[in-house]
């Protein structure tokens, strides 16, 4: 049982919100990224004929969202500490570089785990969208963080 004064494992709920946003604000990137490359780029005629489209982008956005989930847990819920600390104080810029490499990096891995082995433009495929999302994550960190500040 906590006392007044005290705060919860991620904090008190001021620290929780803007984590938990940040986590959707990724996840929301990564999605639409993934639904721009399955419904409005052309793709060969042999693209997704066991389910067809939409199920297929379902199935590999619960994928990637298993990837991002993993990536969100091991880099920004440490980061969002750091955020909150005095190595806070960086450049918004600079935390956006660190997110992009850090999601971009962590999702090409997991996914690898989870779905196995995939050719050199999946790779590039994942590592962007991975960026995108690392940037969409510590954005909005930084910005809820020099609210605060």
């Amino acid at each position: 049982m906590m006392k007044d004064g005290q705060a919860g494992l991620l904090g008190d709920n001021q620290h929780v919100r803007p984590l938990g946003l940040s986590g959707l604000a990724g996840l929301i990137m990564l999605v639409v990224v993934l639904g721009i490359d399955f419904f409005m780029i052309p793709h060969g005629p042999g693209f997704a004929p066991e389910m067809g489209r939409f199920a297929t982008f379902l199935v590999f956005s619960l994928l990637f969202s298993a990837s991002y989930l993993c990536v969100f847990i091991a880099c920004g819920i440490p980061f969002h500490w750091l955020l909150r600390s005095r190595i806070g104080r960086a450049h918004w810029r600079v935390w956006s570089i660190c997110g992009c490499a850090m999601f971009g990096i962590g999702i090409m891995v997991f996914n690898r785990i989870f779905s196995g082995s995939t050719d050199f433009g999946s790779r590039i495929f994942e590592f962007l969208m991975g960026c995108l999302a690392g940037i969409a994550v510590f954005s909005v960190l930084r910005i809820f963080h020099s609210r605060r500040s």
